[in-house]
């Protein structure tokens, strides 16, 4: 039976390079280094297409193919150095041509630009290197416990989140998937709630990066308060002061304007002083 011909297939794939794929939030695309996207473009005939290789763009001190990890060289940029594919053209490259590395980066929501972008850097965890193996090959640095606990970060962990404006906020996990956390930063209304890749460096664990304020509430502590008002669909935002705390760390009881309440020690009312403008 006669080969079959790998001209439809990569050439369909090739087209669909081509058109304005819109990016959709969590969808994964390929990136591919240039000059074999230039040597690909170049062919006339599908059968003499080369093989992917992504190996010039590899840092290969910390990627792996048995891990599946492909980590970039630093600096390089897109459109010079590689090119981006949506995902059902890359499976027919890879599929009809072979590759050397897999380099595989989802779509994120930038809330600062309000737009969809393809992350080229996501976050990288390094180790210090052992040495050198008996094989003469440098050991994989083990991603360890931090790896390990972003991948079993599950809905109702708390942690701490840099939102786009950077600056780190407690958080609290309202939902996950295999790829991403939809983060909630406490004290802040729910339109700021967004999903973000397990292996972004917008997400530590909780206290690494903000301190824990709610444990040294102590009397004059300063602190702001969320006031609930059934006109508006959002807390009005009053500077407090701490009156005292019932002993354990559980409770609070605060001023605020002319009225004074207890409050849980844990409550997303309650926030670290100049967090919101009052209101």
């Amino acid at each position: 039976m006669p080969a079959k011909s790998k001209k439809p297939a990569l050439q369909r794939a090739k087209e669909l390079c081509g058109n304005d794929t819109p990016l959709e939030e969590g969808d994964h695309w390929f990136a591919v280094a240039k000059p074999w996207w230039d040597d690909f473009q170049a062919c006339k005939r599908a059968e003499d297409a080369p093989s992917v290789r992504n190996d010039p763009l590899i840092d290969k001190q910390l990627s792996s193919k048995t891990r599946t990890v492909s980590v970039l060289k630093p600096n390089l940029e897109e459109g010079p150095d590689f090119v981006f594919m949506p995902e059902f053209s890359w499976e027919v490259f890879a599929r009809e041509l072979d590759f050397d590395w897999e380099i595989r980066r989802e779509v994120v929501y930038e809330r600062s630009r309000q737009q969809m972008e393809i992350e080229a850097y996501p976050l990288t965890f390094k180790q210090k290197l052992q040495g050198a193996a008996n094989s003469g090959e440098m050991e994989w640095p083990s991603q360890g416990l931090e790896m390990q606990w972003r991948m079993d970060l599950a809905k109702g962990d708390l942690l701490d989140a840099l939102d786009t404006s950077k600056t780190w906020f407690e958080a609290r996990i309202l939902g996950a998937r295999r790829n991403k956390v939809h983060v909630h930063y406490r004290s802040w209304e729910p339109k700021w709630d967004e999903w973000i890749p397990r292996t972004s460096a917008r997400i530590a664990p909780l206290h690494s990066k903000v301190p824990k304020w709610r444990s040294t509430l102590r009397s004059h502590s300063l602190v702001q308060v969320g006031i609930e008002v059934p006109t508006l669909q959002h807390p009005r935002w009053r500077n407090a002061t701490v009156i005292e705390e019932d002993g354990a760390g559980l409770r609070v009881h605060v001023q605020v304007d002319e009225d004074d309440i207890w409050l849980p020690a844990n409550d997303d009312l309650l926030c670290r002083p100049n967090t919101h403008n009052e209101s």
